[in-house]
Order: structure tokens, then sequence, then C-alpha cells
């Protein structure tokens, strides 16, 4: 899968996005019970405006039973997550090249412990963070040497950490206030997909 960098992203924690990854009948509840009540409120010449209001949560209703309907089972994540957790540093760091490079990104090493890449793409630079991807926890420390790192950087406008297991609650929160965008957990096992036949070479 490419490896998207977005102009714009939405908030992790607006209400679209809450809606997004909560079960579809909530959006269609919402959309339901707005539609019905400015109906309601509204003047008659109005009332179509206003049942139409709950079109957006009906909009996210369908966007979340898609995805509900295209997402993975427990088993399949599972047995996804076994198969990167087993990739060996250097295997896991060419498929994550190998799916930057195929969306058209830069990849060049930047010295230092805070990041381990820089991104380019066009006009826009951004600095990545991957070394730690096998740690079973994360910290503040790395989002916050990272953050640093950016801040510091005269050409990065952003910054990703690349983990398999998410930060904790802190750490997720220090990111959301830094700008700082997470690719851990099932999103990692979305973009970075083990090519197990070259595994299995390799073991020959």
């Amino acid at each position: 899968m490419p490896f998207k960098l977005p102009s714009w992203r939405m908030s992790d924690r607006s209400l679209f996005a809450l809606l997004l990854r909560s079960p579809w009948w909530l959006s269609a509840l919402i959309a339901l019970a707005v539609s019905v009540t400015c109906y309601q409120l509204f003047p008659v010449r109005y009332a179509g405006a206003g049942a139409a209001s709950g079109l957006p949560f009906a909009v996210i209703a369908v966007l979340a039973a898609w995805r509900s309907a295209r997402a993975p089972s427990a088993a399949e994540r599972d047995a996804a997550r076994a198969r990167l957790a087993a990739m060996s540093s250097r295997d896991f760091t060419q498929a994550l090249t190998h799916t930057l490079t195929a969306d058209g990104y830069l990849v060049a090493p930047v010295p230092g412990e805070a990041a381990d890449w820089r991104l380019t793409r066009g006009s826009q630079q951004v600095l990545l963070s991957h070394r730690r991807w096998k740690a079973a926890s994360h910290g503040i420390e790395p989002l916050r040497a990272l953050a640093a790192a950016r801040d510091a950087d005269a050409h990065a406008s952003g910054a990703f950490f690349v983990a398999l297991n998410p930060p904790n609650d802190a750490a997720r929160d220090f990111a959301a206030r830094q700008n700082i965008t997470l690719i851990c957990g099932d999103d990692l096992l979305r973009r970075v997909q083990p090519d197990t036949t070259t595994s299995r070479d390799a073991r020959r």
C-alpha cells in the first residue's frame, strides 16, 4: 500500500474520526436523530433542508460500514502481526524503504538518534523515526526527541514515528499536541507487508 503523506489530516480526536472508528450503526442513529430533530424544528418551507442535516453522519455510517466489511478478522490481524514481528530489522527497513520509494519519496538517512530518515517529495520534508519499531512499549522520550529534531531542522515540516506497538496514552497525547504522525499497530500492518516468499528463501 502506498505510504501517503497527506497535506491535510483529520484530527484523531475529531467527532468524525471517532465515529469512523466506532460501529457504523452509531453514526446511522445520529444521522437519523439529527434529521428527525431538524425536520421538526425547521419551518415548513425549510423542512427538506432540516431532513438533510443528518447527511454527513449518514456518509460516515456508510464509510464505517465499508471499512468494517473490508477489515481483516482478528485471526488475520494476529497472523500478520506475528509475521511482521518475526522480520529482522534489515528486512523491515528494506520493506519500509520499498513502500516509501514506490510512492515517490526520496529516503535519506539523517545523523543523530532522534530520527532515522528524511523523507522528501516535492517541497515537503519529513523526519521519520523507526529504529525502535519492535520495542514492547514506547514512552514520551523518543517522541520528545523526534519533535525537538524536527523543530531544529530548518527544512522539516513534519515527523513520523513508526512502531509495531502503539505508544502509551501519555505518549499518544504528546504526539497529538506536537503534530507527530504515529504509524503503529494496524496502520503499520496495512502499510508494510512481510514478503513471506523472500523470508522462506532466506532460511533455505
